[in-house]
């Protein structure tokens, strides 16, 4: 998707992007949308139908009310699993 960009609330920058990953090497393979943030989306510079293994941290938040899950990739390596 395409890279989003803003300030936050206490003045500093922010980038982020969001992957989505097609099938997961599971016995069910699953779709996955992996959120990258800063400097790792160039660091990382994910193309489109390459095998990539993804390491996550899965965080969730409240926000008026509602519980969000965020997957944010921290991790790429390049090849097949």
């Amino acid at each position: 998707m395409d890279e989003r960009s803003g300030i936050s609330r206490n003045g500093s920058t922010w980038r982020e992007r969001e992957y989505v990953i097609k099938e997961t090497a599971d016995k069910y393979p699953k779709t996955i949308c992996v959120k990258v943030k800063g400097e790792n989306i160039s660091k990382f510079n994910i193309q489109l139908g390459e095998s990539i293994t993804a390491h996550i941290n899965i965080d969730a938040h409240d926000w008026q009310g509602k519980w969000f899950n965020e997957v944010t990739a921290w991790k790429v390596e390049r090849g097949e699993i």
